[in-house]
């Protein structure tokens, strides 16, 4: 989902609970009886927003186990410690009770029922967004900014007005990198995405509007073998109301590659080429500077 998410909200509630990221099990199926409504997954704010939610739960989770561990061990929740999937008494981790034995509550060695059953809940909704005014700009749409820069290098034939992308670089402030090479591929590949659609994917038709390449062998998207050398690179200035400070990022490896491949062709040939895709033909048709 996105930004790889799912796996990310597993992450945040394995630390959390201080537990082993194998022992949290999530609902993958978009199922509204089994899982709660989760809106857009748009804007790459699944660990903004979903993380929130997450860590709210999982504190709601970590009060009622602490109760259920004051009532079996007979002292303060403040006593009480959670983690490794036990419940124990601070000043004595050997006297423990698994999560299996105490998450129903606790039977106590007299056979008296302690505490309750639990379960943990939490929810997170954006506050103090607005619409951009039209006439001034002013307005706030989202909780955060993503910021990055991305270079594509290239080599050129000046007289085929063939060109080959030798590598591709983004740089980008990511918050907080807490899966760096989940978080590496997914920019990688969006990337690619962002080189594609700039370089050749286009949508053409015949006279009658009908679409010319209706399928994938007409349709050419960047092959295996095709692709540049990719490199991210990543700066770290944490996002404050966001959990571990990550930012969005999902969609950011997309975004530049469109212009810097435009700015890099532009350079190489001379031309202000501002149409896509960036074609041979297209630079090739593109006036240059000098004729303008």
């Amino acid at each position: 989902m996105g930004s790889n998410g799912l796996t990310h909200l597993a992450q945040m509630l394995a630390e959390k609970l201080k537990i082993g990221i194998d022992q949290v099990h999530v609902i993958k199926s978009v199922d509204t009886r089994s899982a709660p409504e989760h809106w857009k997954t748009v804007a790459s704010l699944s660990e903004h927003m979903a993380g929130n939610a997450v860590i709210r739960a999982a504190d709601d989770l970590l009060d009622q186990l602490r109760s259920n561990g004051s009532q079996a061990f007979g002292c303060p929740p403040s006593e009480v410690e959670v983690a490794g999937g036990r419940v124990f008494p601070k000043n004595n981790p050997k006297q423990y009770i698994e999560f299996k034995d105490i998450v129903q509550g606790y039977k106590a060695e007299t056979g008296e029922s302690v505490g309750e059953p639990v379960l943990g809940r939490g929810g997170f909704m954006l506050k103090g967004l607005c619409m951009l005014d039209p006439q001034t700009g002013k307005g706030k749409t989202g909780p955060e900014w993503t910021l990055g820069a991305q270079v594509i290098e290239i080599e050129a034939d000046l007289k085929t007005y063939m060109y080959r992308i030798l590598n591709a670089s983004t740089v980008i402030d990511i918050g907080k990198a807490i899966n760096p090479e989940s978080m590496r591929a997914i920019i990688s590949g969006g990337m690619a995405l962002g080189i594609s659609l700039s370089s050749r994917e286009a949508f053409l038709y015949d006279k009658d509007g009908i679409p010319k390449l209706p399928n994938l062998r007409t349709y050419k998207i960047l092959h295996i073998g095709q692709e540049p050398d990719y490199r991210v690179g990543f700066v770290e200035t944490p996002e404050g109301p966001s959990p571990y400070g990550i930012r969005g990022f999902a969609e950011h490896g997309i975004i530049g590659m469109p212009a810097a491949l435009g700015n890099a062709l532009s350079a190489a040939f001379g031309k202000q080429l501002v149409t896509l895709p960036l074609t041979p033909e297209i630079i090739w048709r593109t006036p240059s500077e000098e004729a303008r």
